[in-house]
């Protein structure tokens, strides 16, 4: 099966879901399986970045759900909001991918960045969760976020990319 452009979200019902990490996510040519065996190649413009209920159709038509797979991350809480917030400021002096959720942060297993935020007076443990960062406050809107019809096809060059873009100011 071969995946080269996104669904509409309202149109065909769906064949199948692909679990895939954040870095698996992140490539816009991929071979991975589904869980019952079937083998997908996954093959979309350069830059495309997948999200967590996304769905990819192949040229028959049929339609496969992307899933966010749990996988090792570092969870992070803090004594106060300004210690989390200290901590999310290292994090982003860093450029560390990071989820907001609740109380606290998740992000990626790394050991240096466990130590530091251990040294910053943070509770860090490991845990295995689906993985979905934050976008950035200057990512483009993403497939499922514009319009949602089917004439928005993504098997084109369309003038923009779905991931992350530094803007050069004139």
């Amino acid at each position: 099966m071969r995946l080269r452009a996104f669904a509409d979200l309202d149109s065909r019902p769906v064949h199948g879901l692909l679990p895939l990490t954040w870095t698996q996510r992140c490539h816009s040519r991929l071979q991975a399986h589904l869980p019952d065996g079937t083998a997908v190649t996954i093959a979309l413009p350069h830059g495309t970045q997948l999200r967590h209920g996304d769905r990819l159709q192949d040229d028959d038509g049929r339609v496969i759900g992307i899933e966010a797979a749990p996988e090792p991350l570092l969870r992070v809480i803090a004594l106060s909001p300004l210690a989390l917030t200290r901590a999310a400021y290292h994090l982003g002096n860093r450029h560390a991918m990071i989820q907001l959720q609740g109380e606290g942060l998740l992000l990626p297993e790394d050991p240096i960045l466990e130590a530091m935020l251990a040294g910053l007076g943070c509770l860090v443990t490991r845990v295995r969760l689906p993985f979905e960062p934050e976008r950035g406050a200057y990512a483009h809107a993403h497939p499922v976020d514009h319009g949602r019809d089917a004439a928005h096809e993504h098997d084109h060059d369309h003038g923009h990319d779905h991931g992350p873009r530094i803007h050069a100011f004139a």
